[in-house]
């Protein structure tokens, strides 16, 4: 469930500020290793492109268009096929391009990408460790925010495309389902709050119309389905007969697909929470939690310190931010103590 697809062309654009720096400073003195890091850039955007094709989601936030009508794939299948697909461009990267002809900023490039795929492939045994369903930017949702304030409708096709993803959507939560199962076979859960905040608001994508027959209000993607609708056939997108034509299709669709996968989701979470302490635990009593915690630790601070020494250097720096504020403190005639 990687979302960091961004990373390589970030590198991508470093690497070309820097080379033409580079080429503008010694265009002769270059020559040389500016051919082989153009090709190397060039791989790169191919590459990049390739991987976006992983991620619908992405595309869309990227503002394309392409594979519109789609919702990631979040199983563990298609995780693995794009985890391979990544070595294989490693070795391709390797076979194919001569490290010691590259600039240093090409040189950044590879090893970034090089990199991505050794943290990925560091991370296969934890790859259900993460909480997927929980407070704070839980899939349940995430995935309905982002057709609601991503998918733009600019004609019918985007409107037909923006109705299938509804079902995408429930299909996703489907797939994610069955991972937090497995999970949580293995003793992998969120702690029970985050348990909570997910039901609470898995239900409210639930209230109202068409859910409830009798409620005032509409759900929130049916509301979002329907100013989608009535936006396109006020510009002359539709006719009426099309925007209802429209309209049924998400309200069944909405009846059909996504209410029933968000209701077994509120009721597995519902009779899960009840094998969860209610004192929060940290990742150390999660199965290899050790391990986990030093994955998660290297992947985040992007180098092998051990956790005393990051510690230690916390401990440094609240210490050397003291002092200057103590300084200042005695600089401005201040009377009071730091806490004042």
């Amino acid at each position: 469930m990687n979302k960091t697809w961004l990373l390589p062309v970030l590198a991508l654009a470093l690497m070309a500020c820097g080379e033409r720096a580079s080429e503008l400073a010694q265009p002769a003195a270059t020559a040389t290793r500016q051919s082989e890091s153009e090709r190397l850039n060039q791989w790169f955007a191919e590459r990049y492109e390739e991987e976006l094709q992983f991620s619908p989601m992405q595309l869309t936030t990227l503002g394309r268009k392409d594979l519109y009508h789609r919702i990631d794939d979040f199983s563990e299948a298609a995780e693995a096929t794009a985890l391979e697909w990544k070595r294989q461009s490693v070795l391709a990267m390797e076979r194919e391009f001569d490290y010691a002809a590259l600039t240093a900023e090409a040189r950044t490039s590879y090893d970034v990408w090089k990199y991505q795929y050794e943290m990925d492939a560091r991370g296969q045994p934890f790859r259900n460790h993460g909480y997927v369903f929980e407070q704070m930017g839980g899939m349940q949702s995430d995935l309905p925010n982002f057709l609601l304030n991503f998918h733009r409708v600019d004609d019918e096709r985007d409107l037909q495309d923006y109705i299938t993803r509804i079902g995408g959507i429930a299909a996703a939560i489907d797939q994610l389902l069955v991972r937090v199962r497995a999970a949580a076979e293995l003793g992998i859960r969120p702690p029970r709050f985050a348990y909570a905040g997910a039901i609470e608001q898995s239900q409210k994508l639930l209230q109202g119309q068409p859910f409830s027959a009798d409620a005032t209000g509409d759900a929130p993607l049916w509301a979002g389905a329907k100013a989608q609708i009535a936006a396109l056939q006020a510009k002359g997108g539709i006719d009426e007969a099309a925007a209802r034509g429209h309209r049924e299709r998400a309200r069944t669709i909405l009846l059909t697909e996504f209410g029933p996968s968000y209701t077994a989701l509120i009721e597995w979470l519902e009779r899960d929470r009840h094998n969860v302490p209610e004192l929060a635990h940290g990742a150390g009593s999660l199965p290899d939690g050790e391990a986990y915690y030093h994955y998660k630790l290297a992947q985040a601070t992007t180098t092998s310190l051990s956790v005393d020494e990051v510690h230690q250097i916390g401990l440094e720096e609240v210490a050397r931010l003291r002092g200057e504020i103590e300084k200042l403190r005695v600089e401005v005639g201040f009377a009071g103590d730091l806490q004042e």
